[in-house]
């Protein structure tokens, strides 16, 4: 089955900037700091046990222990980077954006539509203009008609110029989100190899209540 790719069709900059605030992110550093301990106290046992507790059954306890030592640090790895990734991810997109608030594909085409008709205000705009200009007529009428032409032709290259930004921006938008996703992708391949390290790690049978 072909796996399904959402686009990115709409993007706000408050929710981008809302994001770098969220509780998950700061779990997240949490999580930091509760694995290290957890690793700690892992590996202390791990290195104290052997010169006091021996026997086949309580060194299955510290080869077993060992396994997850192996998973939480590659888990407490992944906290300590997702965060800051996430965070790089949200900011790429954010100042992408440059100073528009929202971007919404949706848009794009009442948007060249609008483009297409302000192009062709501004080509009449000029060509009133030159026409003026080439004219044989003089006084106060005509002067008043070139200054309108004029007026005519710097807005309508005003509402051109911001028109081709934000059509760029919008059209950009694809590739803009698959770079920023492109931050987490070494996150999410150390997810995976985490929740695959954790699935093979079977309960030994060696390793009873009783000794604990």
């Amino acid at each position: 089955m072909k796996a399904m790719v959402i686009k990115l069709t709409v993007i706000y900059k408050a929710d981008l900037n809302d994001a770098n605030s969220l509780d998950a992110l700061q779990n997240l550093e949490n999580e930091c700091g509760q694995t290290k301990s957890l690793i700690a106290a892992i590996e202390d046992f791990i290195s104290s046990s052997s010169t006091r507790l021996h026997g086949t059954s309580w060194d299955s306890v510290r080869s077993k222990l060992s396994l997850y030592l192996n998973a939480l640090n590659l888990r407490y790895s992944i906290a300590s980077s997702l965060a800051g990734d996430i965070k790089k991810a949200n900011n790429s997109l954010s100042s992408y954006m440059g100073p528009y608030t929202e971007l919404n594909t949706q848009y794009l085409e009442e948007l060249n539509r609008l483009r297409a008709q302000y192009k062709n205000n501004l080509y009449n705009a000029r060509t009133q203009y030159i026409n003026l200009l080439n004219s044989t007529t003089e006084g106060t009428e005509q002067e008043k008609d070139i200054y309108v032409a004029l007026r005519e032709i710097n807005r309508y290259s005003n509402l051109v110029s911001e028109l081709d930004s934000k059509i760029e921006k919008i059209e950009g938008l694809e590739m803009a989100d698959i770079n920023a996703y492109s931050t987490l992708s070494s996150a999410i391949v150390d997810i995976a190899a985490y929740n695959t390290q954790v699935s093979s790690i079977v309960p030994s049978s060696n390793i009873t209540s009783d000794m604990l």
